[in-house]
C-alpha cells in the first residue's frame, strides 16, 4: 500500500516539473538568446524591434581642423557715417536695422558753419572773375612789354592762389553734398543732408534729433549683410595643414545641427604671440534664407582631407567592456536568425557612422534595433 502511494506522488511531482519546464520554454521563446556562440533572434522580435539589416559601406571621413570665429563684414561691407561739418541735428529719417540703399537720405544737419561756407565760396567765385579778368589783361601786356614782369607774376600769383582756394572750396562742399551751381546762383541753405555710401542695414546709430555734433564725429554705422566674412584663428600646430580653397564649414553654438559652408581664402602671415594663433579669413557661400549678424561668434571647421573607409552605423556597433562587436548573421529557419558576435576595432565617427577595421568584410549585419541586445 505504501509503495502504491510513493508511486503515485512520483508521478504527480513528475508532471508538475514537467509542465513548469516546458512553461520556461514558451517564456523564453521571445527573447533573444545564445546557442553555441550564436545569439538568437525570434523573426517576431526582429518584427517588433524594427531591426534591420546592412552591410558597411564605404563613407567619407573628412579630417577637421576645429577653431572659432567670428562673422565680421568685408572692408567694402561696412561704412561709418560722419559729418564734415559741426552742427544740429535736424531731422533723421532710419533707425536701427532699417535697409537703406546707396544715395539714401539719412539724417540732416544745421549750422552757421554750413552757411560760411557757402558764403565763402559765393564771395570767392565773384572775385576769380575779376582776378582773372586781371590776369588776362596783364599777361597780353607783358607779352607786350608794356607791363613789368613783377606787376605780371602778382597778379598770375593772386590769381591761381584764389583758383586753387576755390577748388578746395568746390570739393568741401561736394563732400556736404551741396551744389555749387545753386551757390552761384544765389541759392544759400543752413541745411545739409547726410546720405548712405552703401548698400546695407544701419547697425549702430550714435545721434538724436536736436544734438549738437562736432565735424568727423561718426552718426550711424552702415553693414551689407550680403559681405560678410569667416574670420577665425587658428592654432599654431595646426597652420601647415591650411590650404587656400579648403572647404570650411560654420555652425553658432547655439545651433550645431545647421551647418554653413565657406572656402578659406585668406591664411594670415603673423602669429599672435599672445593666443599663438593665427588669423585666417573665409568667404561665405550665399544663402538668402539666412539673417546673419555682423559679429556673430561661430565654430568653426576647416577640412583639410578626406579619407574614403568602410563604416557602419553608430548603432551597429556594441561595446562590452573595453571591445567593441558587431552582430553578423549566420543563418535562419523558420522561425529565428542567428548571429555571430565578431570583434571589430572603431575609428574616426562622423555625422552618426563609425569606421571599422575587419579583415572580411560581412555582408548582412545587424545595423538597427540593437539597443536591447547585451553582449558578453
Amino acid at each position: 500500500m505504501k509503495t502504491n502511494n510513493i508511486a503515485t506522488i512520483s508521478f504527480a511531482l513528475l508532471i508538475m516539473l514537467s509542465n513548469a519546464c516546458s512553461n520556461a520554454v514558451e517564456e523564453t521563446q521571445d527573447e533573444i538568446g545564445k546557442t553555441d556562440e550564436l545569439f538568437t533572434i525570434t523573426k517576431n522580435q526582429y518584427a517588433e524591434e524594427k531591426m534591420e539589416l546592412g552591410e558597411p559601406e564605404l563613407y567619407l571621413f573628412e579630417e577637421t581642423v576645429k577653431a572659432n570665429g567670428q562673422l565680421i563684414a568685408a572692408p567694402e561691407g561696412m561704412a561709418e557715417v560722419n559729418t564734415h561739418v559741426s552742427g544740429i541735428i535736424k531731422s533723421i529719417n532710419l533707425m536701427v536695422g532699417d535697409y537703406v540703399k546707396k544715395g539714401q537720405i539719412l539724417c540732416s544737419i544745421e549750422g552757421n558753419e554750413i552757411i560760411m561756407l557757402q558764403q565763402e565760396y559765393q564771395e570767392l567765385s565773384a572775385n576769380l572773375m575779376s582776378l582773372k579778368a586781371d590776369y588776362e589783361r596783364i599777361k597780353i601786356l607783358s607779352k607786350e612789354n608794356i607791363s613789368s614782369q613783377k606787376e605780371f607774376l602778382s597778379t598770375e600769383s593772386a590769381y591761381k592762389s584764389a583758383l586753387a582756394k576755390h577748388a578746395g572750396l568746390t570739393s568741401r562742399l561736394d563732400l556736404l553734398n551741396i551744389n555749387p551751381e545753386k551757390i552761384a546762383q544765389g541759392k544759400i541753405s543752413s541745411t545739409i543732408q547726410l546720405v548712405s555710401p552703401i548698400n546695407g542695414y544701419i547697425s549702430k546709430q550714435f545721434c538724436s534729433l536736436g544734438q549738437y555734433v562736432d565735424s568727423q564725429k561718426m552718426l550711424m554705422e552702415i553693414v551689407d549683410t550680403r559681405k560678410l566674412q569667416l574670420k577665425f584663428y587658428v592654432f599654431e600646430k595646426d597652420i601647415l595643414k591650411l590650404k587656400n580653397e579648403q572647404v570650411v564649414k560654420f555652425y553658432s553654438p547655439d545651433e550645431n545641427d545647421n551647418t554653413f559652408m565657406g572656402k578659406l581664402i585668406k591664411i594670415g602671415k603673423s602669429i599672435n604671440p599672445e593666443t599663438k594663433t593665427i588669423e585666417c579669413t573665409a568667404s561665405i557661400h550665399p544663402n538668402e534664407d539666412v539673417n546673419f549678424v555682423n559679429g556673430m561668434f561661430m565654430m568653426v571647421e576647416v577640412v583639410t582631407s578626406n579619407i574614403e573607409m568602410l563604416a557602419l552605423p553608430d548603432e551597429a556597433i556594441l561595446k562590452s567592456g573595453d571591445d567593441f562587436h558587431i552582430m553578423v548573421k549566420e543563418k535562419e529557419d523558420d522561425s529565428n536568425y542567428y548571429f555571430k558576435q565578431i570583434k571589430v576595432n572603431p575609428g574616426s565617427a562622423q555625422n552618426g557612422y563609425t569606421a571599422i577595421e575587419l579583415e572580411n568584410k560581412p555582408t548582412q549585419v545587424l545595423i538597427k534595433g540593437l539597443y536591447n541586445l547585451i553582449v558578453d
